[in-house]
């Protein structure tokens, strides 16, 4: 894995703006290093929303890389409407558990 100061900082700066109303924590940090690692697969597994998602999808967004977001099917619709607002739907692809059900009996 090669670093990429050029899509970390990109990443950072995009994230700390999407914190604008909110506290920022390790959003930017998350952000920053996912697009400085030049990640081309970005997986999370969350049981709600989380503000990590939208720095993650950040960094997926910089480096081109493939984000799959897997939440229980009650928490979609806020992480949907979420992503649409910030303008990042066409960056992440939501699963629900179900998938995950197939993949602890492969």
């Amino acid at each position: 894995m090669e670093w990429s100061a050029a899509s970390a900082t990109k990443a950072y700066l995009e994230t700390l703006q999407l914190w604008k109303t909110r506290e920022p924590r390790s959003n930017e940090f998350i952000s920053a290093l996912a697009a400085g690692m030049k990640s081309k697969l970005i997986v999370e597994v969350k049981s709600s929303v989380s503000p990590s998602t939208l720095a993650l999808a950040t960094a997926a967004k910089h480096t081109g890389a493939k984000f799959v977001c897997i939440l229980p099917e009650a928490a979609l619709p806020e992480v949907k409407r979420e992503s649409k607002d910030l303008g990042l739907t066409d960056v992440v692809k939501f699963k629900t558990y179900k998938i995950m059900k197939r993949l602890i009996f492969l």
